[in-house]
């Protein structure tokens, strides 16, 4: 008797229903199938070892922000090598054409643009409070004196993100959405490959040379090929767990020792970057690939991948938190790895409360829900 056999003749009982599914009867496939089909990705289901890798990038991200000699140290040029790397290339993965440009363009804004001039905005409010506080107690306020309405629409008149940082990210990764989305267009199998590196070499000539486009173009350059070899994971089936997978998983610790030998330190967003273009992008996608198929492996880690699960909303606020911290520290301890430290536990455990308030109160500002709905592309007729 086949598998399909048993399953049309399997009693109501053991399922509770007068018709019993293929999701129900999973254990009497044979193995193979089971792990196969358990965790294969549907259109609603997450990725669970997917959040935890971008966990562990925003980790990186955050205390590579803490921690301002992290390159002095071997382990530091090791991740710093790879970790913005690793976000381009993750947000690769779930790149989708939608409907049309109409249906993309306004994902990109509700889940990109929207979320960068809301947490801008929260942190030039924060900043203007911090400096108010500060000028009644006396203390120094040179670090605000720049407070006043022009500095927020820097963000619109040259891409800058003077009060919150690492927003730049943000505004390069919706020019690479869009550039991608372009591409995709225009071009197809082997010939987009082509395009994508062509633009590449592009964008790396003109930051060796010293030349700075706005609003981060030529960091969007630079960082295509990564968000293109997170669409070639998706295309080539990598995401299910398979038996392949015992291959990637042998490949981790010598990958990740080459990674280690050739790693540089560099600035993406300043396009300060290596002086090899190959040794790169090996270390960018290598140290990526160890960081996703380590997490595979793991699987889950519920600290980790909560705050993958939520990193936008990490990214978008641990700025102003952990200069708060930081100043608040160092009153106790002066600066080095001990007080580092102390910052980053300390802000990641604020995080936690700043995760539920803006998942409750601002979803459709972080990216949880759509601000500009579009539901509208999708009506019949």
């Amino acid at each position: 008797m086949t598998h399909t056999a048993t399953i049309r003749k399997l009693p109501a009982e053991y399922t509770g229903k007068p018709c019993a599914s293929l999701p129900d009867l999973r254990i009497f496939a044979p193995t193979h199938f089971y792990l196969r089909y358990e965790n294969m990705p549907t259109p609603s289901a997450r990725i669970e070892y997917i959040d935890m890798a971008k966990g562990f990038c925003i980790l990186l991200v955050v205390f590579a922000h803490i921690h301002p000699d992290l390159t002095r140290y071997a382990w530091g040029v090791f991740f710093d090598s790879f970790r913005m790397p690793l976000y381009f290339f993750l947000s690769g993965i779930f790149f989708k054409r939608y409907s049309g440009i109409g249906e993309f363009g306004l994902k990109k804004i509700n889940n990109l643009i929207v979320p960068l001039l809301f947490f801008y905005a929260l942190t030039y409010l924060y900043d203007a409070l911090s400096w108010g506080i500060f000028r009644l107690n006396g203390t120094d306020t040179s670090a605000y004196e720049r407070l006043s309405w022009w500095p927020f629409w820097e963000i619109v008149r040259t891409g800058s993100s003077y009060h919150n940082s690492p927003l730049w990210f943000l505004t390069a990764l919706f020019e690479v959405n869009l550039l991608y989305y372009a591409l995709q267009l225009g071009f197809k199998s082997w010939r987009l490959d082509i395009a994508v590196w062509g633009l590449a070499v592009g964008g790396w000539l003109l930051a060796k040379e010293g030349i700075v486009l706005p609003y981060y173009v030529g960091t969007a350059l630079v960082a295509l090929p990564f968000f293109h070899v997170g669409t070639w994971l998706k295309r080539g089936n990598l995401l299910p767990y398979s038996l392949r997978d015992k291959y990637l998983y042998a490949a981790l610790l010598p990958l990740g020792a080459a990674v280690w030998l050739l790693a540089e330190p560099m600035r993406l967003h300043e396009l300060l970057l290596p002086r090899r273009f190959l040794t790169f992008y090996f270390c960018g996608i290598g140290g990526t690939l160890v960081i996703v198929f380590l997490s595979k492996a793991i699987r889950h880690l519920p600290a980790i991948s909560y705050f993958g699960r939520y990193s936008i909303m990490v990214f978008g606020t641990h700025w102003p938190i952990f200069h708060t911290y930081r100043h608040v520290v160092a009153h106790w301890l002066p600066d080095g790895n001990p007080a580092y430290i102390l910052v980053f536990v300390l802000t990641m455990i604020t995080e936690v409360g700043v995760i539920e308030g803006l998942r409750r109160y601002c979803p459709r500002f972080t990216a949880q829900q759509e601000s500009i709905p579009t539901t509208r592309f999708h009506r019949e007729g």
